[in-house]
């Protein structure tokens, strides 16, 4: 059985922070792409539902999203019909294998915001992220700090996840284990905390 997802009342200080740090996520992000992205050949690993494709799909000549989810995928198709991004391709990965497609050194620049902490396999995604990752190019990333009291809470239960799609629910000791992975294999840039929900990491190939 599913865990119950976790409900934050409307109206609480709780709710109005995690609006404000997702719009302070948004914004940081963009200013990170803007300045540090290489105009080329981009990659938004978890789309989702599309927040950075109008900015990714204004700096770069041809923009892949990859998501494993319809519904997201959907969202993210959608936005790029109405917002007229032609140089955006919207695809289906499999959250096995999902990035095998693709040829090394094929992107100048990726993007992957709230997405690896969720995968039990984080490790061979950064590994495989890393050989499509032109070299010198940035990698930027976003996960949740651990010193927020909801993750440290969530720390303290057994990691729960469907076990067939392989997608953990809530995990900080998971972003730190995925911080600390991706610091073996790319070169920290610039990190900062912009917001207690969420914190920044811009990487580079080498």
């Amino acid at each position: 059985m599913d865990p119950e997802p976790f409900r934050m009342p409307l109206f609480s200080k709780n709710f109005a922070k995690r609006v404000g740090g997702v719009l302070s996520k948004y914004r940081h992000i963009t200013q990170y792409l803007k300045v540090n992205s290489k105009r080329g050949k981009a990659l938004d690993f978890g789309t989702g539902f599309g927040a950075f494709l109008p900015v990714l799909s204004e700096l770069n000549d041809e923009v892949i999203a990859v998501d494993a989810f319809d519904d997201q995928l959907r969202a993210a198709k959608d936005l790029c019909l109405y917002m007229g991004l032609k140089n955006v391709t919207v695809l289906k990965v499999a959250r096995i294998n999902g990035l095998s497609g693709f040829e090394d050194s094929t992107f100048d620049t990726i993007l992957a915001t709230d997405v690896l902490e969720h995968n039990l396999n984080y490790k061979d995604i950064v590994v495989k992220l890393k050989r499509v990752l032109k070299t010198g190019g940035p990698l930027i990333v976003s996960l949740p700090p651990r010193e927020h009291l909801l993750y440290r809470i969530f720390a303290r239960r057994e990691v729960e996840h469907d076990r067939e799609r392989g997608h953990v629910y809530h995990s900080s000791k998971g972003a730190d284990e995925v911080e600390l992975f991706l610091l073996k294999h790319f070169d920290l840039e610039l990190k900062e905390s912009a917001h207690t929900f969420i914190h920044y990491t811009l990487l580079r190939g080498g």
